[in-house]
């Protein structure tokens, strides 16, 4: 089994078959910032007990969609 990549980050205009993470390019860092904070807020507000800072978060394919 390969590395788990934990954080993704894709332009899907330029590549649609999301080959190049851009998640450590410093060019993005702001946006990635921004979503991470807009992500938080919407776990908060709807209550949503996900904890984005769990080893496991996201890697269970029966919760997957």
């Amino acid at each position: 089994m390969g590395t788990v990549t934990y954080k993704q980050l894709f332009n899907l205009k330029k590549d649609p078959f999301e080959r190049n993470n851009l998640i450590d390019d410093v060019k993005f860092q702001s946006k990635i910032s921004g979503l991470e904070k807009e992500l938080k807020r919407l776990i908060k507000e709807s209550n949503d007990p996900a904890d984005l800072n769990a080893s496991d978060f996201g890697l269970y394919s029966e919760f997957n969609i």
